[in-house]
């Protein structure tokens, strides 16, 4: 009887032992460590950032926009960070495993958002980025050319025709024209029943009398 009872004692210590110490019965020194460092390692490799909204290369006609995402990772997520630009400082996003941020009076042109993720072990994730072009309006200047895309003041287009259609294409309803004489062949068509300027986008302003920097109104624009 005393046998019996050893060894169900002796049995129960080998399960317990087996449940609590797990793979090491069946390694070499060093190889069960060797295998969880495997393991973390190929779960951090699954540890990264996904940026949902905005999209890569896309254009946006505010310079409110909301960043939102997710994170991959089978870790629980302790916070995201986010930056705006190289030279930002990085803010917490609200949200862990889906977040989002809302960025409000971007610059027109590209902007670049560089986000990041932490665990609750204290991981961090590689910092993903996404760039998106924010066009609010399209500059017309006499010193223009209109090989440019004339989405910023320092790159305005030459003719005025050029520019509503690039506001058609960019789906903005504002364009801004410096001051100076507007002229067929010079900033206006120059030949047949299209000459001067034909406006088929709906709802469009043509606002003039800017500067050559498009900083303030100083006078007119005259076609």
């Amino acid at each position: 009887m005393r046998l019996l009872v050893l060894f169900l004692v002796v049995l129960v210590v080998v399960v317990i032992v087996l449940m609590v110490g797990g793979c090491y019965l069946f390694f070499l020194p060093g190889e069960y460590d060797d295998m969880m460092k495997m393991m973390r390692d190929d779960e951090l490799k699954d540890f990264r950032v996904l940026i949902e909204h905005p999209e890569e290369g896309k254009f946006y006609n505010s310079n409110d926009i909301e960043v939102r995402g997710r994170v991959s990772s089978v870790r629980s997520i302790k916070e995201v960070w986010m930056r705006l630009g190289n030279s930002g400082v990085f803010g917490k996003a609200s949200g862990t495993s889906s977040w989002s941020s809302n960025l409000s009076g971007l610059s027109e042109g590209t902007n670049t958002v560089y986000v990041y993720a932490v665990d609750n072990a204290g991981n961090t994730s590689s910092t993903q980025s996404v760039s998106f072009i924010v066009v609010l309006r399209v500059y017309v200047s006499t010193g223009g050319n209109d090989a440019n895309d004339g989405i910023l003041k320092t790159i305005p287009v030459r003719s005025i025709q050029v520019g509503l259609s690039k506001a058609r294409g960019y789906n903005v309803n504002e364009i801004y024209i410096t001051t100076g004489l507007y002229t067929p062949g010079s900033g206006l068509n120059s030949s047949g029943s299209d000459s001067g300027v034909v406006i088929t986008n709906n709802n469009i302003r043509l606002i003039g009398g800017w500067d050559s920097g498009f900083n303030s109104m100083i006078g007119y624009s005259e076609l």
